[in-house]
Order: structure tokens, then sequence, then C-alpha cells
């Protein structure tokens, strides 16, 4: 498969309609406040974590769980189904989590509604970490980076110093509803500056794939 992938009106308005209201009766989202970033004390999203995905026997989550593993022609494992309302975009990060038997594989957005908003995605990838702070550590400048003009327009919210370790592997397109957006969770990405631009809060549903390790 691709490193990273699109597919547009992947899942009808009906079954993502269901699963926002089976999302929203699962229980309360909890609120993640910034303790470290650049938005330090603010907060950031609102999530609800559901790890037993084995337990989720809703009608549209499950049709939507086996929509997504039409799309890959290997077994997967579904380590986490994560429904979150951004407030203030994510600054760069990867999903990469270390486990026993799984290795992660791929990270997967649902748009569950239109929002002019767009998920960055840099070629530098994840080395045992999901920190940026800690590969910046280990890793040098590099020698073509981000241009400073789309750094401004799109990824302001970021630390200055960022851009100089980074450059554009893929731009997504626009949230749109009934997208299947996936992309390799070792990969450094960001949302974009949404919050200067009057849109949001961003409603989707992140899901985390993980492959099996040969035994």
């Amino acid at each position: 498969m691709d490193d990273v992938f699109v597919i547009d009106d992947f899942f009808s308005d009906e079954v993502l309609d269901a699963a926002w209201q089976e999302l929203v009766a699962a229980g309360p989202q909890v609120d993640f406040i910034d303790k470290h970033g650049v938005f330090k004390g603010q907060l950031i999203s609102q999530q609800l974590h559901l790890e037993h995905i084995t337990d989720i026997g809703t009608p549209a989550m499950s049709a939507i769980l086996t929509k997504i593993n039409d799309v890959f022609d290997e077994p997967i494992l579904f380590r986490r189904v994560n429904y979150q309302t951004l407030h203030l975009p994510w600054d760069i990060h990867s999903d990469w989590t270390e486990a026993d038997k799984s290795e992660s594989y791929y990270n997967l957005l649902i748009p569950l509604h239109d929002v002019d908003s767009r998920t960055i995605i840099f070629d530098q990838r994840s080395v045992g970490t999901k920190h940026f702070y800690k590969y910046k550590e280990t890793h040098s400048k590099i020698d073509q980076p981000i241009p400073q003009d789309f750094w401004d327009e799109n990824l302001s919210m970021c630390w200055p110093e960022d851009r100089e370790y980074l450059s554009v592997k893929f731009i997504c397109p626009y949230q749109r509803k009934g997208q299947l957006v996936g992309f390799k969770r070792d990969y450094y990405h960001s949302s974009d500056s949404f919050h200067l631009r009057g849109v949001g809060p961003k409603h989707f549903i992140q899901i985390l794939v993980d492959r099996e390790l040969n035994q």
C-alpha cells in the first residue's frame, strides 16, 4: 500500500451520521489540555478513546471497521478508535507506538463533517519516539526545509525552529465527510492553522492500526 492514501466518498453520510451518534452515546469526551506545547494551558481537544475494539458492537461503527478491513491486503489489528473534537491544531507529532506482538502501521482519519482544514504530512519519520523534540535531539537541520511562506500560512502555530528540520511529503485535501485518509503512523505530521481562519472545531474519528509481527 501507498504510504499515504485518500479515498473520497468511501463512507456514506448515513453510516457516518449513525456512527457519530453512537460515539456521542458511548460516553463523555475527556478534555486534553496542552501542558508543554505551543498552546500551553489551553484546551486542544476533547477525546473519547475506545481501547477494546472488540467490544464495539454498535451497528455503524462495526460497519466502518469491517469496510476498513477491505482496504488492506493483509490482516490488521485495530489498536484504538478515538473520537475527537479538535478545537486547536495538533502541532508536529507522530502516532508511532511500541508494542510487543505488533507494530505501528497506519493512522486513519475519518472526517465526520466538512471543514476547510488539512493535515500536512512530512518526509521525516519517527525513530523510536513519537515526540518531535526528541527527533531533533538526534537529527540535523536539513538543506531544503519547508519554505518560510508556506510555514507562515499553514504552520505558524508550530515552534519556529521546527521548520528547519522538516520537508513536506503530502498535503491532504480539505477535510470532507465520507473521506478515508490513511498514512503510516511513523510519519511526523501536523494539523494546519485552521484556528486562524475561523473554522472548526473539527470532528473526526481517528483509528490507529497495527499489524502483527512475524512470530
